[in-house]
C-alpha cells in the first residue's frame, strides 16, 4: 500500500487520490482499511476484528478476504 495515495476518514469515506474516486465504507470495512493502511499483517487484522466485533473466526476470515478482493478489484491494494 506504500505506493497508493489513499485517505480514509473516521466516518468511512475512502478517497483515492490517483483516480479521484471516493468510496463509502461501513464501520467494519473502515476498521479493516485502517489496519491495512497501517500495514498490519493478515493474522493481526483477523485477531483484532475477533476482539472488537461479535463474529466467529471463520466468518471474520471470509469477510476480510472478500473485502480485500474487492479492494484489489478496484485497484485500491
Amino acid at each position: 500500500m506504500k505506493d497508493k495515495q489513499l485517505s480514509l476518514t473516521e466516518s468511512g469515506f475512502l478517497f483515492d487520490h490517483n483516480s479521484g474516486l471516493t468510496y463509502s465504507l461501513n464501520p467494519t470495512a473502515t476498521r479493516i482499511m485502517q489496519m491495512l493502511m497501517d500495514e498490519e499483517d493478515a493474522e493481526t487484522i483477523v485477531q483484532k476484528i475477533l476482539e472488537e466485533y461479535e463474529v466467529d473466526e471463520k466468518e471474520a476470515r471470509f469477510d476480510i478476504e472478500q473485502f480485500v478482493q474487492q479492494l484489489k478489484k478496484f485497484d485500491l491494494l
